[in-house]
């Protein structure tokens, strides 16, 4: 006798049948007596008579066998496959939870999201900006220096405020300008003079002139307050 290896169509289950259960006669004699024409019918949806009592139901030809034995053979070979494509989908869904856990836990306590690096003193810059300032400021130490205080610094910090906190050797006169945090100021410097083998005067120039200017009106005739160094 000839079985056949089906795949229902309603449901994600195989069986395996007589050849005679097909109800279409013409692709059970096919079959039959040729049993390499599976290649061809192979993916064929054909009505099979199930229970000879109920309505047959339609199923998806996989393959046919001329021993019961070989057709089962193969059933639980998918059955096991199935079944640990089973296991791997759950798998995944567990990983893709413990991923999405440990995001949202990486979020609640405030992980930085790349790494950090120590410019000095413990004032921690994302090494990704530190990286995109020495590709765009290659040999300008002053350059470097800026962008550096500018991501240590706020805008709403440097605002009105001094490099160190100096009066301006233009206008003695005037009250000195409160200065910036020393030590985040201390580890700007610090880490541009190391970085770029740069002259720490002009350093310290470049930054007290950006500060200067961010602070004087636009098309001020007026010298720049510039305080004097230390």
């Amino acid at each position: 006798m000839t079985y056949v290896l089906i795949q229902w169509v309603s449901e994600r289950k195989w069986d395996v049948y007589p050849i005679s259960c097909i109800e279409d006669a013409s692709v059970g004699y096919r079959l039959y007596t040729d049993k390499k024409c599976i290649g061809e019918l192979r993916g064929t949806v054909v009505n099979v008579r199930w229970d000879k009592h109920k309505e047959p139901e339609p199923a998806t030809l996989l393959d046919v066998e001329h021993s019961i034995g070989e057709v089962e053979s193969q059933k639980r070979k998918i059955n096991e496959l199935e079944k640990e494509n089973t296991d791997l989908k759950e798998e995944n869904e567990q990983l893709k939870r413990a991923l999405q856990d440990a995001e949202n836990h990486h979020v609640a306590v405030g992980i930085p999201s790349s790494y950090m690096v120590d410019i000095g003193s413990g004032v921690m810059v994302e090494e990704a900006q530190v990286e995109k300032l020495e590709r765009s400021c290659p040999g300008n130490p002053g350059k470097f220096a800026r962008g550096l205080l500018r991501i240590v610094f706020s805008a709403k910090e440097m605002k009105g405020k001094s490099l160190f906190g100096r009066k301006c050797n233009a206008k003695k006169e005037q009250e000195a300008k409160e200065g910036l945090d020393p030590v985040r100021v201390k580890a700007v410097i610090g880490y541009t003079v190391s970085s770029l083998n740069a002259d720490p005067v002009r350093v310290k120039t470049s930054l007290s002139t950006m500060l200067a200017r961010e602070v004087a009106p636009k098309q001020s005739q007026e010298p720049l307050e510039v305080e004097h160094l230390p």
